[in-house]
């Protein structure tokens, strides 16, 4: 009965100047998006390069001028921590999976470029860089934006009238006169054939995607899981749209209830957890940022008998001397950076675990908030999400105190820094961002409940 219901299924679409006109559109808006995500990706990775080679070349010029230094004063005056550091100007960037071409999610938001310097804090220009993973923020228009949000439409712009339109057309075909068990049958079977329909402009931008992808240097990780999450998050539109046509109610009912559901699913509830975690967000943390900022300025005006302390805790042969201009100055200057650092990290890592308790609350919330848990899933293969950010900050700061500590450990301990000593710094770590586990339960149950609904009322009516 499938494969007769599906040929004539086949035929309407192809008599459907209007429904050809329609998947059409559809699948420009698709390529497009992946386009678009596409050239994001380029720029963001180009934008890496050039950071890279700069980098490169600052490291190159210090170390042919480091050769060339002969008296003190020249020493002094390049080889200070200080001036190394804005000399070399060192930057660490997030990567990301060709995949986030795909998924923009955050990433356009969030900073995938951060400075490495000593007095450069991580907080500088970033107010509110914090937010809610399941917000597409800047309006990035990607293929898990036409996945999530317009996919839903097409698919109950296709189905929504199922046998309702033959009913209210008095139209006799052969499953209108069939048993009601046949007809849940044949209904569920049109229903697929929709389904598949709807997956054409999908299937579409993701071949573009696929050959794309292929032609990237950086591998592309977990793509089976981003398409794996859209299948199974259009499965649940499928099941749900299977629960709502198999009432028997009329077209008008059956697309009011899809729409409220599309609503309810991408706007009221995401929107409401957004409100709750807004509410619970007292703005502490940008707060706290705003007054981290007075943190150096205070730092650098207290007593010369802290920062001789602060350098004593390292460097104990040195602080006892306190005479000199220049000494007074580097204790002066160490004690400032430590104390900043320190508090720059111990912020940080308030902020974190915030994040991260904002991650657990919305990994509970995926039970009612499918949309989320599919987004959730794109964005971690795409490595765009807030958890991902913070590791990445986690990072930068480490890699930040490595190069601190060996800077002043040769400017103190040694008579001057020299190119050997700038062979030895840290080299840039590589970042490396994990994947949380997968949303699949939640998944799967949106997909499995509203089918086993169907199937049990169905079963009820049949046997009434």
């Amino acid at each position: 009965m499938t494969t007769a219901v599906w040929k004539l299924e086949l035929q309407l679409l192809l008599r459907s100047k209007l429904l050809l006109l329609a998947l059409l559109v559809f699948g420009i808006v698709a390529i497009w998006s992946v386009e678009n995500g596409r050239r994001w990706y380029q720029y963001q990775q180009a934008a890496t390069d050039s950071l890279a080679a700069a980098t490169m070349a600052n490291y190159n010029s210090v170390a042919a001028e480091l050769d060339t230094l002969k008296t003190g004063a020249e020493r002094i005056a390049v080889e200070t921590p200080f001036t190394l550091d804005w000399r070399l100007k060192p930057v660490l960037s997030k990567p990301l999976s060709p995949l986030a071409a795909l998924t923009v999610g955050q990433a356009d938001v969030l900073p995938l470029h951060k400075s490495v310097r000593m007095t450069y804090p991580i907080f500088n220009n970033e107010f509110d860089e914090f937010r809610n993973p399941m917000q597409l923020l800047a309006g990035s228009f990607d293929l898990g934006f036409f996945a999530l949000f317009l996919f839903p439409l097409l698919f109950i712009g296709l189905s929504y009238n199922l046998m309702a339109a033959e009913r209210e057309q008095g139209i006799d075909r052969l499953w209108l006169v069939a048993t009601r068990r046949q007809l849940q049958s044949a209904l569920f079977s049109r229903l697929l054939f929709r389904w598949v329909v709807a997956w054409l402009p999908l299937s579409v931008a993701l071949g573009y995607a696929y050959g794309w992808l292929q032609g990237q240097s950086a591998p592309a990780s977990q793509p089976g899981t981003w398409v794996l999450a859209a299948v199974l998050y259009t499965g649940v539109w499928l099941s749900l749209s299977w629960l709502i046509l198999s009432r028997g109610w009329s077209s008008m009912q059956n697309l009011v209830a899809l729409l409220a559901s599309w609503l309810l699913l991408l706007v009221v509830v995401p929107g409401l957890f957004n409100t709750v975690q807004e509410a619970r967000d007292n703005g502490d943390t940008a707060v706290a940022i705003a007054e981290f900022r007075d943190v150096p300025g205070k730092a650098w005006d207290a007593p010369l008998d802290s920062h001789q302390r602060i350098t004593a805790q390292r460097y104990p042969e040195y602080a006892k001397d306190t005479t000199g201009i220049v000494r007074q100055t580097m204790m002066r200057s160490y004690g400032y950076l430590r104390i900043t650092m320190q508090q720059e990290q111990a912020l940080h890592q308030q902020i974190s675990d915030q994040i991260l308790q904002q991650a657990d609350a919305q990994a509970a919330s995926f039970w009612v908030n499918p949309a989320a848990a599919t987004l959730r899933s794109f964005s971690q293969s795409a490595h765009t999400t807030a958890v991902q950010q913070v590791a990445f900050e986690q990072q930068v700061l480490a890699y930040k105190q490595q190069r601190f500590e060996h800077m002043w450990d040769n400017m103190i301990l040694d008579s001057h820094y020299t190119r050997r000593h700038l062979q030895q710094m840290p080299g840039a770590p590589t970042v490396r961002l994990s994947a949380n586990s997968q949303p699949w339960g939640p998944l799967l149950l949106w997909l499995a409940l509203p089918a086993l609904l169907a199937a049990l009322l169905s079963r009820r009516q049949h046997n009434a």
